[in-house]
């Protein structure tokens, strides 16, 4: 219903057989490769969409991410997003 005719959906965890939750990209730019890496920290799962986009003449990467409640276990979470920056 919208002109964001580019998405991408990254589940974090399937809910009893109705449906996927998770984080998702929705862009009007095309998005030309993704993955989903799954962060530290245990408890329910989180995970760092990464997307390759092409926007105009140059490509850029788009990160989208829900951190857990615990402080700990965010930081650990942001090591891991920030190595993930440094590797793109």
């Amino acid at each position: 219903m919208t002109e964001l005719k580019s998405h991408v959906f990254f589940p974090t965890h399937r809910l009893l057989g109705l449906g996927n939750q998770g984080n998702a990209i929705h862009s009007r730019a095309a998005i030309l490769s993704w993955k989903n890496i799954r962060l530290p920290g245990g408890g329910e799962a989180r995970y760092l969409g990464v997307a390759l986009m092409q926007m105009h003449e140059a490509r850029t990467t788009v990160m989208v991410t829900h951190l857990s409640l615990s402080r700990s276990k965010r930081m650990l979470q942001i090591e891991r997003i920030a190595r993930a920056v440094m590797e793109t």
